[in-house]
């Protein structure tokens, strides 16, 4: 296996628990203490991009470790995988949106607060992540495709070689 793949299946094992842990703690501060308006603005695209990720680094893993090299998606998979690219492609836009607001308070607002600084360091690292883990994702499909034309093309030529 390439070890593009390898980083791949990584990656998506990386942002699989660090969103379900962001999502975790979200849930369990929003059930301790009351929302307001304002911690609404952030809380929403966070945890909805948390699930959105999360669900997209399960789904991307088990079509790896279930259709990879060769074996075709069935309908229902691959029309779930796109569905959910969608959603992905949301969940990184959520992403970027925090990074927005974080960009703002942080260095125009001048505020330099050195967690507000590392945690928007972190969230971009997040978002470098979840590029490479969208661009292979999309590789993913094509390559599956592939890999069974060519699988199926040598089966072919083989059952032609015996006769």
């Amino acid at each position: 296996m390439a070890i593009k793949w390898k980083l791949f299946i990584a990656a998506n094992y990386v942002l699989l628990f660090i969103f379900l842990f962001i999502a975790a703690v979200l849930l369990i501060f929003a059930i301790k203490r009351p929302l307001y308006k304002s911690d609404l603005i952030t809380f929403i695209p966070v945890i909805s991009g948390s699930f959105i990720i999360t669900l997209n680094s399960a789904i991307n893993t088990f079509i790896f470790h279930r259709y990879f090299p060769s074996k075709l998606l069935p309908k229902k998979i691959a029309l779930m995988y796109r569905v959910q690219t969608g959603f992905y492609i949301i969940g990184l836009l959520l992403l970027l949106f925090l990074i927005s607001i974080g960009f703002i308070e942080e260095i125009i607002n001048n505020q330099y607060n050195k967690t507000g600084i590392l945690i928007l360091s972190v969230t971009f690292f997040l978002l470098l992540i979840g590029l490479y883990v969208f661009n292979h994702q999309i590789r993913l499909k094509k390559l599956l495709e592939s890999n069974f034309k060519k699988m199926m093309t040598e089966m072919i030529d083989e059952i032609g070689k015996d006769k």
